[in-house]
């Protein structure tokens, strides 16, 4: 219990320590928002004044701070399902980035993805599903360090692998990046590649020009045998088997502009895998260099995908193991109707994250590949975590112009830690809404419980807006 909570319930139990030496103590503490109130309470009952206001005038003013709700839930479950090899030695290297555990683990994954290729599969009879990760990373810009964590895996993949896999261009049309992938099968006889982009609104355009690019990505990552498409500058381009992996960053404002409400019901997110990250417990003023003998380890393994081909197969209890997730899948359908075309496709999404964690386990397998039903369960674990925050994030995304300004003033409160005075949102949000506007959301919100109007620094007589927190 923290020195202020023992204060706190001190007060409620009859103590009254001397005003004038409590108000010198009170002075030079951090005094997080949430706990401020039970304590000002407290000493009000205890000191017989009336409400904060009067509190105000009688003690010094203390240090408030904002404490961030954010705990690291990603690295135990690692521990938990006992992910090993290279996907675990890779996460392990990034531990000294201030970038939380998720983003690492989909840049890993993603990178293992593209060095694979078309190498391997896992044969579904009418369809084979193939290595190619496309995944997308969500949290608020500078404080999770999205392109940080995204650009050192790829920069350091490819120089470990010396051009083994196509780092394809992330700027320009969706007919360019045909071009790209039509020259590419012209002399290697295959459309494979990694897709990274730093800020996925910058990529994409504004809204309504963006429709085609989604539509060419969403047809793209499907990895087809084969397809030709008329393009304005060459006619038509051939693409020839289809792998291309993705690593998307962006944060929840810009995502908000940036993908269309097209891309749900068009099919482009149920191919992506959205990892979304509010905070970061990592600190790191001075980061220590990786040793070399961390990168040498993740170099031999990725080179070594090279000679990982074949068809994976499950093995041992496997195939009762995937029915049974298969059957857990289709029984508990998600309520929320923006979770279908994840849920829709979830069968797929684990049988490719087992094939790479089979893959990561043993980079000395060679013409073929074995999936345990241990690999099947620690993909279906991963994929249950990043499921549990699919619902925060598409709530942000793909709604009306109301519904976007609305979690934009939602989002900046929260960033603030929870609480925040009125005139610095009303700045925040000047340069998108103006104030009668503004005024608009805060009630129907306030009325819709999401948030409540108070008194947020008695010293100053200001007033604020402060999130319900929800029991």
């Amino acid at each position: 219990m923290s020195q202020i909570l023992r204060l706190t319930e001190g007060l409620r139990q009859g103590v009254r320590p001397d005003l004038q030496a409590l108000s010198e103590w009170l002075s030079k503490q951090e005094i997080p928002y949430d706990e401020w109130d039970d304590l000002a309470d407290a000493l009000c009952t205890a000191y017989g004044y009336a409400d904060e206001i009067e509190l105000a005038s009688h003690i010094s003013k203390p240090k408030f701070t904002r404490v961030s709700e954010y705990t690291d839930d990603f690295t135990p479950l690692l521990d938990e399902i006992q992910l090993g090899g290279w996907l675990r030695d890779y996460v392990e290297h990034t531990r000294g980035m201030e970038a939380p555990t998720p983003f690492h683990f989909a840049t890993g994954m993603t990178v293992l993805g593209a060095c694979l290729k078309r190498q391997v599969f896992v044969d579904q009879g009418y369809y084979q599903i193939w290595p190619a990760v496309q995944a997308m990373l969500v949290g608020p810009s500078g404080r999770v360090k999205k392109s940080t964590a995204a650009g050192y895996g790829v920069d350091l993949a490819l120089q470990l692998t010396e051009g083994l896999f196509n780092l394809l261009p992330d700027a320009g049309s969706g007919e360019a990046l045909i071009t790209e992938l039509s020259q590419i099968a012209r002399k290697s006889g295959e459309s494979t590649g990694l897709l990274y982009v730093s800020e996925m609104a910058t990529f994409l355009g504004k809204q309504e020009y963006n429709i085609n690019l989604i539509q060419n990505l969403t047809d793209i990552f499907d990895c087809r045998l084969s397809k030709r498409k008329r393009t304005g500058a060459r006619g038509n381009e051939a693409m020839k088997n289809i792998a291309v992996s993705a690593l998307f960053c962006t944060n929840e404002d810009w995502a908000i502009d940036a993908i269309p409400s097209s891309a749900f019901g068009g099919g482009f997110m149920r191919r992506v895998l959205l990892f979304y990250q509010g905070g970061t417990d990592r600190v790191f003023p001075r980061p220590q260099k990786p040793t070399a003998e961390s990168i040498a380890r993740l170099h031999d393994g990725l080179m070594n995908t090279k000679f990982v081909k074949g068809e994976a197969k499950l093995v041992g209890d496997g195939e009762p193991e995937f029915d049974r997730i298969y059957r857990r899948i289709k029984r508990e359908w998600p309520e929320d109707e923006r979770m279908v075309p994840f849920w829709d496709t979830l069968s797929d999404h684990v049988l490719r994250l087992a094939l790479l964690i089979s893959v990561s386990d043993d980079l000395k397998q060679r013409d073929s590949i074995d999936i345990t039903p241990r690999h099947l369960t620690q993909a279906y674990a991963i994929l249950q975590w990043v499921a549990r925050y699919l619902p925060a994030i598409y709530s942000q995304l793909g709604g009306n112009e109301f519904g976007a300004d609305h979690t934009r003033i939602h989002n900046i409160i929260k960033r603030a830690g929870g609480v925040i005075e009125d005139r610095e949102l009303g700045r925040r949000m000047a340069h998108r809404l103006s104030r009668k506007r503004l005024e608009e959301h805060l009630e129907t919100m306030r009325l819709n419980g999401v948030i409540v109007k108070e008194r947020v620094n008695p010293w100053e007589g200001q007033y604020g807006w402060k999130l319900v927190r929800k029991t």
